[in-house]
Parts: structure tokens; sequence; C-alpha cells
């Protein structure tokens, strides 16, 4: 099937989930899953709160993101 006959996307999926100046909170954040979720959301822009039961993996996991260059 011949591709180029599909209309191609007028935005970048990127720039449609822009969340610069937003804060996201991240309930778990500090698990794998939440882990994930708060670094994708950083690089979407966002400042993500990182919320966990164990504060040390919470350090953890800002300390993580800070390193990426987020704050």
């Amino acid at each position: 099937m011949d591709m180029s006959s599909f209309p191609k996307p007028a935005t970048s999926v990127k720039s449609q989930l822009d969340l610069t100046g937003r804060i996201a909170v991240v309930t778990g954040g500090a698990g794998f899953l939440g882990g994930h979720f708060a670094d994708a959301l950083a690089e979407m822009g966002a400042r993500p709160v990182v919320l966990d039961l164990h504060q040390p993996a919470v350090d953890d996991a800002v300390a993580r993101l800070r390193r990426a260059g987020h704050d």
C-alpha cells in the first residue's frame, strides 16, 4: 500500500502535547511506572511533582530528573 496518499499530520505529536509551564502531579512517581511518567512529562515541558510513600525513593527520583536537566 502506498502511504504517500495518506495526509500528513499538520503538527508533531510532541507539539500537540506541549506541557510547558504546567505542573504535573505524579502519584507513585518514585516507582518504575510513575518514574517513567515523570520523565515523559518533564520531556514534554511539564514540571513533575513526584509523590510516593517512600521518601528516599522520592529523593532519588527527583535527583534523576535534575540530572537529566529538569527542575
